[in-house]
């Protein structure tokens, strides 16, 4: 695209071109006579806040102060004004906003000359989604009934019990589902492994947290009990070193404990505090497993739904600095599970064998397809005119900060204008969301 010339009332001249992937570069000429203007100002702020050997803070001349800091310090703190000033009123000449920090070059300056730099930033990029509304009528899914079945309570009642079990030190040696407290040293050819080394590790034996045969030579042990024996690891363990290697364990029982779950009764459903008997808990459970059966099939929904949207109105012309920033903030996100899950981060990739810029990578069409769904998502916001009010913003924020024990010292450590951006977003999306849905629906 040909370069977009302007001149500013200041005298200043601009020159704005625009690159591939929603990329401008701004080319910003500052008059000769500002110089000077700039040049003083520079040597009287270094003249107030820089130490001058014999001279008090101020009072140092600009012959002085340059023969003191030298011509590159000075022409960079005139540079520095002089972009600071004159940049932003000619992003807004060219009524353009950047997204991130704008990567600046100065490409001439000398004294009582023109000074000359380029800016190059991305911004976002505009979506044409005209006849969104008809791509929307044509989205069909099969969406299943959603019914809570036996087996499903079953468990979660299981849960609920396992979770309210009691342990009782017992005398006994180790079995199956007893709950134990073992130190343990293990050597390959005589030296320590890494993280082989631990003491009172608790474990429950056949959970298999643990290796499956480190978990079989502990049940018959009594609490006090010694032990050495060999493992040869598993061919595929996560830690290749460890592949294949025999390993000696030397062990000692420090406890052992029996769980005793709760008998599913009334009298377990009226100790939990809110229910009358045990019917009450399993259709408690039953409506929660419905909710979020129904939650699942509209997740599905909306996924169908933005999915048609993205095929059809993507932009192709994504900036990096987007995509980069989504990447980024997948990764955080898998982080956040995978150590949510009780296992590093590097444990992880060490059993995928790929390393973090291998995932980067991987998910870099993912996180084209996020950018691309949020653009859309805000342009439909725009065009239908959706908006959140300061009351809805701070209700949400509120029912946010009632989670946490203390409130006062939550309020302390969040970023409030940051949760406010955040909570104002998740507000638009669902409304935009549940707009989408209706018109997909045919109810509007």
């Amino acid at each position: 695209m040909a370069p977009n010339e302007q001149k500013l009332s200041n005298g200043v001249k601009t020159e704005l071109k625009k690159l591939p992937k929603s990329t401008f570069e701004l080319i910003v000429e500052i008059p000769a006579e500002k110089w000077n203007g700039y040049y003083n100002r520079v040597c009287a702020n270094l003249s107030k806040t820089r130490k001058i050997d014999g001279f008090r803070p101020g009072k140092a001349n600009n012959k002085i102060v340059a023969q003191n800091f030298g011509a590159k310090v000075i022409f960079e703190e005139v540079a520095n004004i002089a972009i600071n000033e004159t940049f932003y009123d000619a992003l807004e000449k060219n009524k353009l906003a950047p997204i991130g920090a704008p990567k600046v070059e100065v490409l001439k300056i000398a004294a009582e000359n023109p000074i000359i730099y380029k800016a190059t930033f991305a911004v976002l990029p505009k979506t044409n989604i005209d006849g969104y509304k008809d791509v929307l009528k044509r989205v069909r899914i099969k969406q299943n009934d959603a019914k809570a079945e036996d087996k499903e309570i079953d468990e979660s009642i299981e849960y609920l019990l396992n979770s309210r079990a009691k342990l009782a030190a017992v005398s006994r040696p180790a079995q199956a589902g007893d709950r134990v407290e073992v130190d343990f040293l293990a050597r390959l050819n005589g030296v320590k492994i890494e993280q082989g080394e631990s003491k009172n590790h608790p474990l429950i034996i056949g959970k298999s947290r643990f290796l499956p045969e480190f978990e079989k030579q502990l049940t018959g042990m009594k609490s006090g009990e010694n032990k050495e024996f060999d493992i040869v690891y598993p061919k595929d363990y996560y830690k290749k070193e460890l592949a294949e290697k025999k390993v000696r364990f030397e062990i000692k029982l420090n406890l052992v404990q029996e769980i005793i779950t709760p008998e599913f009764n009334d009298d377990f459903a009226r100790a939990l505090g809110k229910f009358s008997g045990a019917e009450e808990v399993r259709k408690n459970i039953s409506e929660g497993i419905l909710r979020e059966k129904k939650e699942k099939e509209k997740e599905k929904f909306r996924t169908a739904i933005i999915q048609e949207l993205v095929k059809k109105f993507a932009s192709g012309d994504l900036p990096e600095i987007l995509i980069d920033a989504e990447v980024e903030q997948m990764l955080h996100e898998f982080k956040h599970n995978i150590e949510e899950n009780g296992l590093r981060f590097e444990q992880y990739l060490s059993q995928i064998k790929k390393t973090e810029s291998d995932l980067k990578s991987d998910w870099r069409k993912s996180a084209e397809s996020r950018v691309n769904t949020h653009l859309i998502i805000f342009q439909v916001a725009e065009r239908e005119n959706i908006k959140i009010t300061d009351e809805e913003t701070s209700q949400e924020v509120n029912k946010i900060l009632a989670k946490y024990k203390n409130i006062k010292e939550a309020e302390k450590n969040i970023d409030h204008e940051k949760l406010k951006t955040a909570v104002n977003d998740s507000l638009i999306r669902q409304k935009v969301f549940n707009l989408l849905e209706s018109i997909a629906l045919g109810k509007k």
